[in-house]
């Protein structure tokens, strides 16, 4: 996905980013992060957040399809403009 462009209407782009590289870049209906202070759920229209992740299961849902797991140590979450980028 061109690094320029913004999600599609109605989706939320996600960036998963490792210290070492770029781990995932795309297209979802919503995802499941975990928080400190539990999971949360973000969706297109989700107003602009900054939280911090703890261990756990990062949940991508794609329409029609299974959902996309990534497993995350701690970090970061930025939810700004339709994307959700996790560092």
């Amino acid at each position: 996905m061109p690094e320029d462009l913004g999600p599609s209407v109605g989706k939320i782009r996600v960036k998963i980013t490792s210290p070492l590289s770029p781990v995932a870049d795309l297209e979802a209906d919503s995802v499941e992060i975990p928080t400190l202070g539990g999971r949360r759920l973000m969706l297109p229209k989700t107003a602009p957040v900054f939280c911090l992740v703890q261990a756990g299961k990062v949940i991508i849902h794609q329409d029609g399809k299974s959902p996309v797991i990534y497993w995350v140590s701690s970090g970061v979450c930025e939810m700004r403009r339709g994307i959700c980028a996790i560092m």
